[in-house]
C-alpha cells in the first residue's frame, strides 16, 4: 500500500491539509 503525505492528500483531493488533520484526529480516518 502507497503512503502520502498529508499535503500530498490534500492537494489531490482539494481539501484543506488542516481539515484532513482535523478528520485524522477526530474520526482516526488516516494514519499518519
Amino acid at each position: 500500500m502507497a503512503y502520502y503525505s498529508i499535503g500530498d492528500v490534500a492537494e489531490r483531493c482539494g481539501i484543506n491539509p488542516v481539515t484532513l488533520r482535523a478528520w485524522q484526529r477526530r474520526y482516526g480516518l488516516l494514519k499518519p
